[in-house]
């Protein structure tokens, strides 16, 4: 085996392990629904965020400070659009009497484009 090729293989172990050495030291963080619930994942530690609501659709801001979701009911009836705000640890309602079925944030700004179905 060559100088050079040697050379390169070190370059790509090296970097490699750097990589994976660096994306350990950040823990992850899930929002996920669990029975009806929104909940986070901080590394190995999990976190309930709403009670007796029933919550669907969470979806991250760009910046992963607020996680927009749904808080509907079983018949489909109700679909209230909720932020939870990572920072201050509580959720409130953006557009107050504005039923959503869905929404997206923006990939670059924490701004949200929704599918209004009435107000009430």
């Amino acid at each position: 085996m060559n100088y050079r090729m040697l050379l390169s293989l070190f370059v790509i172990f090296f970097s490699l392990s750097t990589v994976a050495g660096a994306a350990g030291e950040v823990p992850l963080t899930a929002a996920f629904v669990r029975n009806n619930q929104l909940w986070v994942k901080e590394g190995s530690e999990e976190r309930q965020l709403t009670y007796s609501q029933h919550v669907y659709n969470p979806k991250w801001s760009f910046d992963g400070r607020f996680i927009a979701y749904i808080d509907g009911d079983e018949q489909g009836e109700k679909s209230d659009l909720y932020i939870y705000d990572m920072v201050k640890n509580e959720s409130y309602q953006p557009y107050v009497q504005v039923s959503a079925t869905d929404f997206k944030w923006s990939p670059n700004n924490n701004q949200l484009a929704l599918i209004m179905i009435k107000e009430y």
